[in-house]
């Protein structure tokens, strides 16, 4: 019974230990991918286990000799997705913004535009 007792009041203790370094915008990058847990590299890079003080930080250099979950190879994998994100998804979303204006735009050339009441106008145009 003191052993069960014992047991449960360190329990809290290691789950909050453990909940610290899982960040949900990082949410990927709480553990390595699967079955690759003996291998030295899990294929990308994952936030440290529990925070931990380091120094070198570039992008988070905030952090420099503070305990936090980043790390400099994490840093890597940070600026490999947002290069991504600047080269690929940020430019797609500007072409799509563009096409949805002009279609929006394009709405002016229709017969239901030309026969319109001032109010409807005003709703129907950018």
């Amino acid at each position: 019974a003191v052993l069960a007792v014992l047991f449960a009041s360190l329990v809290p203790e290691t789950v909050a230990l453990d909940i610290q370094c899982k960040d949900p915008l990082f949410e990927t990058h709480w553990f390595g991918r699967a079955g690759l847990a003996t291998r030295a590299s899990s294929g990308f890079e994952t936030l440290n286990a529990i925070p931990t003080a380091k120094s070198g930080l570039a992008l988070c250099p905030q952090y420099n000799l503070r305990a936090s979950c980043c790390s400099q190879r994490f840093e890597v994998e940070q600026a490999r997705h947002f290069q991504h994100f600047r080269q690929i998804i940020f430019p797609s979303m500007f072409v799509r913004i563009r096409k949805h204006r002009m279609s929006v735009a394009d709405v002016e050339h229709t017969a239901v535009f030309s026969v319109a009441s001032r109010v409807e106008r005003e709703q129907l145009s950018l």
